[in-house]
């Protein structure tokens, strides 16, 4: 969580650029989704926004599903926020 913590909050694009390469994203879903199958948990929800394209790409390629989507203005602009869940 710290390596990927700090390298969202770089200022240097070469930054972001290297966490993307390394799969950093991929590896910590999975380990999650680890984590919880051996703890006996029966499903994962996570929530996130639409406009995350590599993110909802990594969620399905982990077989979460799109289960809700719910569209709100923030911050000025205009968002869809979804949920995800997967059953172990």
């Amino acid at each position: 969580m710290r390596i990927l913590f700090e390298i969202a909050n770089s200022d240097t694009s070469t930054a972001a650029k290297l966490s993307r390469e390394l799969g950093l994203g991929r590896r910590l879903v999975q380990e999650c989704i680890t984590f919880a199958r051996r703890a006996g948990y029966q499903k994962l929800v996570l929530w996130t926004y639409s406009q995350l394209k590599v993110a909802r790409n990594i969620y399905g390629k982990a077989r979460f599903k799109l289960v809700e989507q719910e569209a709100y203005h923030s911050f000025g602009k205009d968002w869809v926020g979804e949920t995800w869940g997967l059953v172990l």
